[in-house]
Protein backbone atom coordinates (compact mmCIF):
# COMPACT_ATOMS: atom_id res chain seq x y z
CA UNK A 1 0.00 0.00 0.00
CA UNK A 2 0.88 3.54 -0.66
CA UNK A 3 2.88 5.07 2.43
CA UNK A 4 1.57 7.42 4.50
CA UNK A 5 0.81 10.76 3.90
CA UNK A 6 0.66 10.73 0.13
CA UNK A 7 0.86 13.92 -1.72
CA UNK A 8 -1.75 14.89 -4.59
CA UNK A 9 0.04 15.74 -7.59
CA UNK A 10 -1.73 17.03 -10.79
CA UNK A 11 0.28 18.21 -13.84
CA UNK A 12 -0.71 19.82 -16.75
CA UNK A 13 1.04 17.93 -20.02
CA UNK A 14 -0.61 20.84 -22.20
CA UNK A 15 1.82 23.05 -20.69
CA UNK A 16 6.25 22.84 -20.00
CA UNK A 17 7.04 19.94 -18.34
CA UNK A 18 9.44 21.25 -15.04
CA UNK A 19 10.85 18.72 -12.06
CA UNK A 20 8.87 17.01 -9.83
CA UNK A 21 9.64 17.30 -6.19
CA UNK A 22 7.95 15.54 -2.97
CA UNK A 23 7.13 17.91 0.28
CA UNK A 24 9.34 16.82 2.87
CA UNK A 25 6.60 15.63 5.42
CA UNK A 26 5.10 13.67 2.64
CA UNK A 27 6.31 9.33 1.72
CA UNK A 28 4.81 9.04 -1.25
CA UNK A 29 2.45 10.41 -4.14
CA UNK A 30 -0.64 10.29 -6.19
CA UNK A 31 0.51 12.18 -10.03
CA UNK A 32 -2.21 12.88 -12.00
CA UNK A 33 -1.91 13.58 -15.50
CA UNK A 34 -4.19 16.38 -17.63
CA UNK A 35 -4.63 18.07 -21.05
CA UNK A 36 -6.70 20.98 -20.75
CA UNK A 37 -8.78 20.27 -18.51
CA UNK A 38 -9.04 16.15 -19.64
CA UNK A 39 -8.16 13.65 -16.76
CA UNK A 40 -5.85 11.12 -18.84
CA UNK A 41 -4.28 8.78 -15.94
CA UNK A 42 -2.78 8.67 -12.68
CA UNK A 43 -0.03 7.07 -11.33
CA UNK A 44 1.25 6.23 -7.87
CA UNK A 45 5.23 6.69 -6.39
CA UNK A 46 7.11 6.03 -3.40
CA UNK A 47 9.52 8.79 -2.05
CA UNK A 48 12.81 7.33 -3.16
CA UNK A 49 11.70 7.97 -6.77
CA UNK A 50 11.79 11.70 -6.26
CA UNK A 51 12.81 14.24 -7.59
CA UNK A 52 11.53 13.19 -10.90
CA UNK A 53 13.37 14.89 -13.69
CA UNK A 54 10.96 16.52 -16.57
CA UNK A 55 12.42 13.14 -19.16
CA UNK A 56 11.28 10.81 -16.86
CA UNK A 57 7.76 12.44 -15.70
CA UNK A 58 7.12 12.47 -19.98
CA UNK A 59 8.14 9.02 -19.69
CA UNK A 60 5.97 8.13 -16.71
CA UNK A 61 2.87 10.46 -18.38
CA UNK A 62 3.65 8.33 -21.46
CA UNK A 63 2.64 5.37 -19.57
CA UNK A 64 -0.25 6.13 -17.61
CA UNK A 65 -2.04 8.16 -20.54
CA UNK A 66 -2.26 5.35 -23.29
CA UNK A 67 -5.31 3.65 -22.60
CA UNK A 68 -6.79 6.85 -22.68
CA UNK A 69 -4.91 8.57 -25.24
CA UNK A 70 -5.71 5.19 -27.48
CA UNK A 71 -9.15 5.83 -27.11
CA UNK A 72 -8.74 9.68 -27.11
CA UNK A 73 -7.09 9.26 -30.51
CA UNK A 74 -9.01 6.40 -31.95
CA UNK A 75 -12.23 6.28 -30.61
CA UNK A 76 -13.11 3.65 -32.96
CA UNK A 77 -9.49 1.14 -32.94
CA UNK A 78 -10.35 -1.02 -30.06
CA UNK A 79 -13.60 -3.00 -28.77
CA UNK A 80 -14.08 -1.31 -25.36
CA UNK A 81 -12.99 -3.55 -22.24
CA UNK A 82 -15.80 -3.37 -20.14
CA UNK A 83 -15.05 -4.12 -16.44
CA UNK A 84 -16.02 -7.94 -14.78
CA UNK A 85 -17.43 -8.93 -18.47
CA UNK A 86 -16.18 -11.63 -21.05
CA UNK A 87 -14.46 -9.02 -23.46
CA UNK A 88 -13.38 -11.46 -26.14
CA UNK A 89 -10.74 -10.86 -28.18
CA UNK A 90 -9.63 -7.23 -29.08
CA UNK A 91 -10.26 -6.44 -32.52
CA UNK A 92 -8.72 -3.63 -34.85
CA UNK A 93 -10.69 -1.16 -37.20
CA UNK A 94 -9.55 1.02 -39.78
CA UNK A 95 -11.37 3.98 -38.42
CA UNK A 96 -9.15 6.37 -37.00
CA UNK A 97 -10.46 9.71 -35.66
CA UNK A 98 -10.13 12.72 -32.91
CA UNK A 99 -7.43 14.41 -32.12
CA UNK A 100 -6.59 15.05 -28.09
CA UNK A 101 -7.30 18.89 -28.28
CA UNK A 102 -11.00 18.37 -29.72
CA UNK A 103 -13.78 19.95 -27.54
CA UNK A 104 -14.37 18.28 -24.43
CA UNK A 105 -18.01 18.42 -24.64
CA UNK A 106 -19.60 16.09 -27.90
CA UNK A 107 -20.02 17.71 -31.14
CA UNK A 108 -22.82 19.78 -31.85
CA UNK A 109 -23.77 23.37 -32.68
CA UNK A 110 -22.10 26.18 -31.30
CA UNK A 111 -23.12 27.25 -27.92
CA UNK A 112 -24.90 23.36 -27.75
CA UNK A 113 -22.99 22.82 -24.03
CA UNK A 114 -23.97 25.97 -23.14
CA UNK A 115 -27.53 25.66 -24.19
CA UNK A 116 -27.69 21.92 -22.50
CA UNK A 117 -26.06 23.07 -19.24
CA UNK A 118 -28.95 25.93 -19.10
CA UNK A 119 -31.37 23.03 -18.88
CA UNK A 120 -29.84 21.67 -16.20
CA UNK A 121 -30.73 20.92 -12.68
CA UNK A 122 -27.61 20.69 -10.29
CA UNK A 123 -29.10 18.78 -6.86
CA UNK A 124 -26.28 18.42 -3.87
CA UNK A 125 -27.89 17.19 -0.95
CA UNK A 126 -26.46 17.61 2.67
CA UNK A 127 -26.85 17.17 6.37
CA UNK A 128 -24.69 19.27 8.92
CA UNK A 129 -21.35 19.92 7.20
CA UNK A 130 -21.13 23.69 6.64
CA UNK A 131 -17.51 24.14 5.34
CA UNK A 132 -17.78 21.26 3.22
CA UNK A 133 -21.07 22.39 1.75
CA UNK A 134 -19.82 25.84 1.00
CA UNK A 135 -16.53 24.96 -0.57
CA UNK A 136 -18.78 22.98 -2.94
CA UNK A 137 -20.76 25.29 -4.09
CA UNK A 138 -17.98 28.12 -4.48
CA UNK A 139 -16.91 25.48 -7.13
CA UNK A 140 -20.06 25.06 -8.21
CA UNK A 141 -20.37 28.70 -9.05
CA UNK A 142 -17.29 28.53 -11.07
CA UNK A 143 -18.79 26.27 -13.85
CA UNK A 144 -17.38 27.11 -17.39
CA UNK A 145 -21.40 27.17 -18.35
CA UNK A 146 -23.95 27.91 -15.33
CA UNK A 147 -26.93 25.42 -14.86
CA UNK A 148 -30.27 26.43 -15.00
CA UNK A 149 -29.94 25.84 -10.69
CA UNK A 150 -28.61 24.84 -7.76
CA UNK A 151 -30.68 23.25 -5.37
CA UNK A 152 -29.55 22.20 -1.89
CA UNK A 153 -31.62 19.57 -0.49
CA UNK A 154 -30.81 20.42 3.41
CA UNK A 155 -31.03 16.29 5.40
CA UNK A 156 -30.59 17.52 8.49
CA UNK A 157 -32.60 16.90 11.91
CA UNK A 158 -35.49 19.57 12.54
CA UNK A 159 -33.71 22.36 14.14
CA UNK A 160 -30.44 22.48 12.25
CA UNK A 161 -29.56 25.07 10.74
CA UNK A 162 -26.03 25.82 9.96
CA UNK A 163 -26.78 24.22 5.92
CA UNK A 164 -29.35 27.07 5.68
CA UNK A 165 -26.54 29.80 6.97
CA UNK A 166 -24.14 28.58 4.24
CA UNK A 167 -26.44 28.25 1.51
CA UNK A 168 -27.76 31.91 2.03
CA UNK A 169 -24.13 33.17 1.46
CA UNK A 170 -24.44 32.28 -2.27
CA UNK A 171 -27.20 34.61 -4.14
CA UNK A 172 -29.65 32.28 -6.33
CA UNK A 173 -29.35 28.37 -5.02
CA UNK A 174 -32.31 26.98 -3.63
CA UNK A 175 -32.49 25.94 -0.38
CA UNK A 176 -35.10 22.83 0.13
CA UNK A 177 -35.64 21.17 3.90
CA UNK A 178 -36.53 17.85 4.15
CA UNK A 179 -35.86 16.53 7.46
CA UNK A 180 -36.38 12.53 6.72
CA UNK A 181 -33.30 11.42 7.09
CA UNK A 182 -32.05 9.22 3.92
CA UNK A 183 -29.51 10.42 1.08
CA UNK A 184 -32.66 8.81 -1.53
CA UNK A 185 -35.48 10.32 0.19
CA UNK A 186 -33.21 13.92 -0.01
CA UNK A 187 -32.78 13.29 -3.69
CA UNK A 188 -36.36 12.38 -4.42
CA UNK A 189 -37.12 15.75 -2.61
CA UNK A 190 -34.72 17.66 -4.66
CA UNK A 191 -36.32 15.70 -7.96
CA UNK A 192 -39.37 17.58 -7.15
CA UNK A 193 -38.48 20.87 -7.32
CA UNK A 194 -36.26 20.94 -9.86
CA UNK A 195 -37.25 22.33 -13.33
CA UNK A 196 -34.34 21.24 -15.46
CA UNK A 197 -34.80 18.55 -18.85
CA UNK A 198 -31.40 17.41 -17.18
CA UNK A 199 -30.64 16.43 -13.71
CA UNK A 200 -26.66 16.22 -12.25
CA UNK A 201 -26.07 15.83 -8.80
CA UNK A 202 -23.05 15.93 -6.47
CA UNK A 203 -22.42 15.42 -2.84
CA UNK A 204 -21.35 18.17 -0.11
CA UNK A 205 -17.77 16.82 0.05
CA UNK A 206 -17.02 17.00 -3.42
CA UNK A 207 -15.57 19.92 -5.52
CA UNK A 208 -16.50 19.70 -8.89
CA UNK A 209 -14.09 20.43 -12.35
CA UNK A 210 -14.92 23.85 -13.96
CA UNK A 211 -15.80 21.55 -16.63
CA UNK A 212 -17.79 18.86 -14.78
CA UNK A 213 -21.31 19.57 -15.73
CA UNK A 214 -20.87 20.25 -19.48
CA UNK A 215 -18.84 16.80 -19.86
CA UNK A 216 -21.62 15.19 -17.98
CA UNK A 217 -24.47 16.61 -19.87
CA UNK A 218 -23.06 16.40 -23.37
CA UNK A 219 -23.54 12.39 -23.17
CA UNK A 220 -27.13 12.83 -22.01
CA UNK A 221 -27.55 14.76 -25.54
CA UNK A 222 -27.42 10.99 -27.14
CA UNK A 223 -30.25 8.80 -28.22
CA UNK A 224 -31.03 6.27 -25.76
CA UNK A 225 -28.53 7.47 -23.13
CA UNK A 226 -29.86 7.70 -19.59
CA UNK A 227 -27.78 8.16 -17.35
CA UNK A 228 -23.89 9.85 -17.49
CA UNK A 229 -21.16 9.09 -14.77
CA UNK A 230 -17.87 11.15 -14.43
CA UNK A 231 -14.23 10.23 -12.92
CA UNK A 232 -13.56 10.91 -8.93
CA UNK A 233 -10.47 12.36 -7.44
CA UNK A 234 -8.90 12.23 -4.19
CA UNK A 235 -9.10 16.45 -2.47
CA UNK A 236 -6.45 14.66 -0.63
CA UNK A 237 -4.84 11.24 0.90
CA UNK A 238 -3.05 12.41 4.44
CA UNK A 239 -4.11 9.44 6.36
CA UNK A 240 -4.05 5.83 6.38
CA UNK A 241 -7.70 5.47 5.96
CA UNK A 242 -8.11 7.82 3.14
CA UNK A 243 -4.90 5.88 1.74
CA UNK A 244 -6.37 2.17 2.22
CA UNK A 245 -10.13 3.55 1.09
CA UNK A 246 -8.55 4.67 -2.50
CA UNK A 247 -5.74 2.03 -3.03
CA UNK A 248 -7.23 -0.94 -1.31
CA UNK A 249 -10.64 -0.84 -1.11
CA UNK A 250 -10.67 0.88 -4.65
CA UNK A 251 -12.32 4.58 -4.22
CA UNK A 252 -14.64 5.39 -6.13
CA UNK A 253 -12.86 5.64 -9.72
CA UNK A 254 -13.73 4.20 -12.47
CA UNK A 255 -10.70 4.79 -14.57
CA UNK A 256 -9.42 7.58 -17.51
CA UNK A 257 -11.38 5.44 -20.37
CA UNK A 258 -14.48 6.79 -21.39
CA UNK A 259 -17.01 3.57 -21.22
CA UNK A 260 -20.30 2.26 -22.46
CA UNK A 261 -22.90 0.21 -20.15
CA UNK A 262 -25.27 -0.82 -22.48
CA UNK A 263 -27.89 -3.90 -23.51
CA UNK A 264 -24.22 -5.84 -24.35
CA UNK A 265 -23.19 -5.61 -21.02
CA UNK A 266 -26.28 -6.09 -19.34
CA UNK A 267 -26.35 -9.29 -21.15
CA UNK A 268 -23.11 -10.93 -20.43
CA UNK A 269 -22.79 -10.09 -16.92
CA UNK A 270 -26.75 -10.96 -16.10
CA UNK A 271 -26.54 -14.38 -14.88
CA UNK A 272 -23.40 -13.48 -12.04
CA UNK A 273 -24.78 -10.35 -10.81
CA UNK A 274 -24.65 -6.93 -12.92
CA UNK A 275 -21.84 -5.24 -11.76
CA UNK A 276 -23.94 -1.97 -11.84
CA UNK A 277 -21.68 -0.58 -9.26
CA UNK A 278 -18.64 -0.10 -12.25
CA UNK A 279 -20.64 2.18 -13.74
CA UNK A 280 -19.70 5.45 -11.47
CA UNK A 281 -20.18 6.72 -8.11
CA UNK A 282 -23.17 8.78 -7.01
CA UNK A 283 -21.20 12.12 -6.37
CA UNK A 284 -20.77 12.81 -9.84
CA UNK A 285 -23.75 11.92 -12.35
CA UNK A 286 -26.60 13.45 -14.43
CA UNK A 287 -29.87 12.08 -15.63
CA UNK A 288 -32.46 13.13 -18.41
CA UNK A 289 -35.38 13.98 -16.40
CA UNK A 290 -37.61 11.86 -18.36
CA UNK A 291 -36.05 8.21 -17.57
CA UNK A 292 -37.21 9.01 -13.73
CA UNK A 293 -40.68 8.67 -15.37
CA UNK A 294 -40.36 5.84 -16.80
CA UNK A 295 -37.99 3.84 -14.27
CA UNK A 296 -38.87 5.46 -11.25
CA UNK A 297 -37.41 7.83 -8.93
CA UNK A 298 -34.44 6.88 -5.91
CA UNK A 299 -35.62 3.58 -3.54
CA UNK A 300 -35.87 4.85 -0.34
CA UNK A 301 -34.80 1.63 1.30
CA UNK A 302 -31.47 2.18 0.19
CA UNK A 303 -28.83 4.81 0.65
CA UNK A 304 -26.70 6.12 3.30
CA UNK A 305 -29.18 6.89 6.04
CA UNK A 306 -31.43 3.81 4.85
CA UNK A 307 -29.67 0.54 3.87
CA UNK A 308 -26.11 2.46 3.25
CA UNK A 309 -25.79 2.80 -0.23
CA UNK A 310 -26.29 1.77 -3.68
CA UNK A 311 -29.42 3.79 -4.29
CA UNK A 312 -27.34 4.87 -7.80
CA UNK A 313 -26.54 1.68 -9.05
CA UNK A 314 -29.81 0.07 -8.20
CA UNK A 315 -31.18 2.48 -10.46
CA UNK A 316 -28.62 2.68 -12.78
CA UNK A 317 -29.62 -1.47 -13.21
CA UNK A 318 -33.21 -0.19 -13.47
CA UNK A 319 -32.09 1.85 -16.72
CA UNK A 320 -30.21 -1.12 -17.91
CA UNK A 321 -33.41 -3.29 -17.27
CA UNK A 322 -35.34 -0.82 -19.57
CA UNK A 323 -32.76 -0.64 -22.50
CA UNK A 324 -31.35 2.62 -21.86
CA UNK A 325 -27.79 2.80 -21.83
CA UNK A 326 -25.33 4.63 -18.97
CA UNK A 327 -22.19 6.14 -19.58
CA UNK A 328 -18.80 7.28 -18.15
CA UNK A 329 -17.21 9.96 -19.21
CA UNK A 330 -13.94 10.27 -16.96
CA UNK A 331 -14.08 13.87 -18.15
CA UNK A 332 -16.45 15.13 -15.73
CA UNK A 333 -14.50 15.24 -12.91
CA UNK A 334 -15.11 15.98 -9.15
CA UNK A 335 -12.32 15.72 -6.42
CA UNK A 336 -13.61 14.02 -3.24
CA UNK A 337 -12.85 14.18 0.27
CA UNK A 338 -12.57 10.62 1.74
CA UNK A 339 -13.31 9.99 5.70
CA UNK A 340 -10.10 10.54 7.45
CA UNK A 341 -10.83 8.54 10.55
CA UNK A 342 -10.54 4.68 10.43
CA UNK A 343 -13.58 4.17 12.39
CA UNK A 344 -15.49 6.32 9.83
CA UNK A 345 -13.92 4.08 7.52
CA UNK A 346 -14.78 1.07 9.09
CA UNK A 347 -18.12 2.36 9.95
CA UNK A 348 -18.80 3.17 5.69
CA UNK A 349 -17.01 0.13 4.90
CA UNK A 350 -20.43 -1.64 6.71
CA UNK A 351 -22.75 0.43 5.33
CA UNK A 352 -21.63 -0.24 1.82
CA UNK A 353 -21.42 -4.00 2.10
CA UNK A 354 -25.13 -3.59 3.72
CA UNK A 355 -26.20 -1.31 0.98
CA UNK A 356 -24.84 -3.30 -1.85
CA UNK A 357 -26.34 -6.90 -0.67
CA UNK A 358 -29.89 -4.75 0.36
CA UNK A 359 -29.70 -3.47 -3.48
CA UNK A 360 -28.76 -6.97 -5.00
CA UNK A 361 -31.91 -8.54 -2.76
CA UNK A 362 -34.14 -5.88 -4.18
CA UNK A 363 -32.84 -6.17 -7.50
CA UNK A 364 -33.75 -9.91 -7.49
CA UNK A 365 -37.10 -9.11 -5.92
CA UNK A 366 -38.07 -7.11 -9.02
CA UNK A 367 -36.36 -8.86 -11.42
CA UNK A 368 -36.46 -12.36 -10.66
CA UNK A 369 -32.71 -12.08 -11.64
CA UNK A 370 -31.11 -14.78 -9.94
CA UNK A 371 -27.49 -13.48 -10.42
CA UNK A 372 -28.09 -11.03 -7.79
CA UNK A 373 -28.64 -13.73 -5.57
CA UNK A 374 -25.60 -16.10 -7.11
CA UNK A 375 -23.29 -12.96 -5.92
CA UNK A 376 -24.92 -12.69 -2.42
CA UNK A 377 -24.84 -16.33 -1.99
CA UNK A 378 -21.92 -17.75 -3.80
CA UNK A 379 -19.69 -14.61 -4.52
CA UNK A 380 -19.14 -12.84 -1.77
CA UNK A 381 -18.86 -15.81 0.67
CA UNK A 382 -16.48 -17.25 -1.59
CA UNK A 383 -14.40 -13.73 -2.02
CA UNK A 384 -14.56 -13.22 1.74
CA UNK A 385 -13.72 -16.60 2.62
CA UNK A 386 -10.45 -16.28 0.38
CA UNK A 387 -9.38 -12.95 2.47
CA UNK A 388 -10.17 -13.35 5.87
CA UNK A 389 -8.22 -16.95 5.25
CA UNK A 390 -5.05 -15.07 4.06
CA UNK A 391 -5.13 -11.95 6.15
CA UNK A 392 -4.96 -14.18 9.26
CA UNK A 393 -2.18 -16.49 7.21
CA UNK A 394 -0.05 -13.39 6.85
CA UNK A 395 -0.99 -11.71 9.88
CA UNK A 396 -2.19 -8.45 8.07
CA UNK A 397 -4.74 -7.32 10.99
CA UNK A 398 -5.70 -4.68 9.54
CA UNK A 399 -6.53 -6.66 6.46
CA UNK A 400 -8.68 -8.43 8.38
CA UNK A 401 -10.93 -6.09 10.52
CA UNK A 402 -11.86 -4.46 7.44
CA UNK A 403 -12.87 -7.96 5.85
CA UNK A 404 -14.72 -8.27 9.00
CA UNK A 405 -16.67 -5.07 8.53
CA UNK A 406 -17.53 -5.85 4.93
CA UNK A 407 -18.99 -9.22 6.16
CA UNK A 408 -20.36 -7.88 8.93
CA UNK A 409 -22.65 -5.22 6.50
CA UNK A 410 -23.12 -8.30 4.23
CA UNK A 411 -25.34 -9.82 6.61
CA UNK A 412 -27.07 -6.60 7.61
CA UNK A 413 -28.04 -6.48 3.93
CA UNK A 414 -30.33 -9.33 4.31
CA UNK A 415 -32.42 -7.81 6.77
CA UNK A 416 -36.11 -7.77 6.42
CA UNK A 417 -36.82 -4.10 5.95
CA UNK A 418 -35.01 -4.10 2.52
CA UNK A 419 -37.94 -6.71 1.57
CA UNK A 420 -40.74 -4.35 2.45
CA UNK A 421 -42.72 -2.70 -0.29
CA UNK A 422 -40.80 -0.89 -3.38
CA UNK A 423 -40.22 2.93 -2.59
CA UNK A 424 -38.48 4.16 -5.51
CA UNK A 425 -42.13 6.03 -7.26
CA UNK A 426 -42.87 9.43 -8.32
CA UNK A 427 -42.00 12.07 -5.33
CA UNK A 428 -44.33 14.02 -3.82
CA UNK A 429 -43.98 18.17 -4.16
CA UNK A 430 -42.07 19.92 -2.13
CA UNK A 431 -41.48 23.63 -0.84
CA UNK A 432 -38.76 25.94 -2.62
CA UNK A 433 -36.71 28.59 -1.06
CA UNK A 434 -34.32 30.77 -2.43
Amino acid sequence: MVAVPCQVIHVELSERLHQLELRPDYQSALIVFWWRGRPLGRIPLVAGEFPLPPATVAARAAEAIAPALGVLVAPHSFATRLPDCDNGTPHLTPIVAGLLDRPLEAAGAPGAAADRCARTSVIVCTCERPDLLEECLAALRCLVHSPLEIIVVDNAPPKGILSLEAVQKFRGVTYVRHSVGGLSCARNAGLAVARGEYVAFTDDDSIVHPRWLASLVAGLAIDGVGCVTGLVIPRELETEAQIAFEFMLGGFSAGFVPLIFGQEFFAKTRRFGTPVWRIGAGASMAFRRDVFAAVGVFDERLGAGASGCSEDSELWYRLLIAGWQCRYEPSAAVFHRHRPQWDALEKQIIAYMRGHVAALVVQFIRTKDFGNLRRIFLTLPHMYARRVVKAVLTGNWRHFRMDMCAIRGCLGGLRPRYLSQDRSCAPHKAARST
